[in-house]
């Protein structure tokens, strides 16, 4: 039964407003270019999410202000911009406050869930197919979450998904079976991690 109350949004606007949403917060940083997230991307997403928003209220000032021409001045631009500088520490540091405790806890949760995993390995009763089960959602997780590219979880994700081992067969195939993406996605995967693996390994040759 379709429920008459609700707007109909249609998905396109939605699509749309997700696109810019995702350009403005530096989204895009992780979903696009693929860096993995962390202290260096936090730090230019907060910068980047601050110069819009502190250049968004000047706008807004100059909009609502009467007295205001509306012809561009670079000179009326530095002087507003040195009289509100207070402004750009506290966005920043709001703004780095809030995406380093979303990283944090991110990291926690996708360390504790491989300990946890590791802990059920240990059981002598273990299912071996609940824990490729288990592997195949760790592995979707670190790439939901932004962290396979760092070189902690790459490392791990490389084992599980690229060994020539008959559990790690068992893990592709229930990757590729109930993901969303399926081989696509996990070939992208497998060929991110390999990468980054690699590169940490010629760090070290001498």
């Amino acid at each position: 039964m379709v429920d008459e109350t609700r707007p109909n949004i249609p998905n396109d606007l939605i699509y749309g407003i997700g696109q810019v949403l995702d350009w403005l917060s530096g989204e895009y940083l992780l979903t696009r270019i693929r860096y993995p997230n962390g202290g260096t991307v936090v730090f230019i997403r907060a910068l980047h999410v601050t110069v819009f928003i502190f250049l968004g209220a000047l706008a807004i000032i100059n909009l609502l202000d009467p007295n205001r021409g509306y012809e561009f001045s670079w000179r009326e631009f530095g002087t507003q911009t040195l009289a509100h500088v207070p402004w750009i520490g506290g966005i920043f540091a709001t703004v780095y406050a809030l995406l380093y405790a979303r990283f944090s806890s991110q990291w926690t949760y996708i360390a504790g869930l491989y300990n946890q995993l590791k802990a059920a390995q240990a059981r002598t009763d273990v299912n071996k197919d609940v824990i490729a089960e288990w592997r195949a959602a760790f592995v979707e997780d670190c790439d939901e979450l932004h962290l396979l590219r760092k070189p902690m979880f790459a490392s791990i994700v490389d084992n599980l998904v690229n060994s020539e081992r008959d559990d790690t067969k068992k893990v592709r195939k229930l990757f590729e079976d109930h993901t969303p993406g399926g081989k696509l996605r996990l070939d992208k995967i497998s060929k991110e991690v390999a990468e980054v693996v690699a590169k940490v390994a010629a760090q070290y040759k001498s």
